[in-house]
């Protein structure tokens, strides 16, 4: 069975231009307007940290407290991600976060519609306007992750890293089917990037679906 909405959470936010972001919680908002119509029914109504939370970004630490309890499944709620990962966020770029109803866990970083990381459950995030993500169509392959930048489609398999469009990729795995099943774990970065296995080490460490609540 899959995980109720109000266990999951998908959340933007555009990083503050105040020089000090990094020292106070600034605040994300949910994505869609499905996310904030009221039902009356607690397990769609709410989202894990409600529907505005906080966050506060320390060293590789993920923090998200909820504004709203009416609307939020747990007070808070926390996550790690390599260290090098916030390094990257300047003013102005938008910080995404999912959790998906399979409880996968994913980030990126996009700046001027263009990616700047990726990592995790990618199908869950967006990716800038170059870049798609979605599982393989065809039964022969299963759990193989279909990545299409620009005119560019490739179906990567599990543990594969390769060049595409621009951009650095690897797939420690496509999504598992099962009951719920375990989304994709991936990393994407510009080709390049000094930071490539601070994504893959990320991506590792949101597959394990570790989030902390309170």
């Amino acid at each position: 069975m899959s995980m109720p909405r109000c266990g999951t959470f998908d959340y933007l936010a555009v990083v503050p231009a105040r020089p000090y972001w990094k020292l106070i919680p600034w605040r994300f908002q949910a994505r869609t307007p499905y996310q904030v119509a009221f039902t009356g029914d607690k397990f769609q109504d709410r989202r894990l940290v409600g529907l505005c939370p906080t966050v506060k970004i320390a060293a590789g630490r993920i923090s998200l407290r909820s504004t709203d309890r009416k609307r939020a499944t747990a007070r808070a709620a926390s996550f790690h991600v390599d260290p090098e990962i916030p390094t990257l966020l300047l003013s102005g770029d938008v910080l995404n976060l999912a959790r998906t109803s399979c409880g996968g866990l994913g980030l990126s970083i996009v700046r001027q519609a263009r990616l700047v990381v990726a990592a995790g459950a990618i199908r869950a995030i967006p990716l800038g306007r170059d870049i798609k993500a979605r599982s393989s169509q065809r039964d022969m392959d299963l759990g193989t992750l279909e990545i299409t930048i620009l005119d560019q489609t490739k179906a990567i398999q599990d543990g594969s890293t390769l060049q595409l469009g621009g951009y650095d990729v690897w797939v420690g795995h496509g999504f598992l089917e099962g009951m719920p099943g375990v989304d994709e774990c991936a990393a994407i970065v510009p080709a390049g990037s000094c930071l490539f296995q601070a994504a893959i080490r990320s991506a590792q460490m949101l597959d394990t679906h570790e989030l902390k609540m309170n």
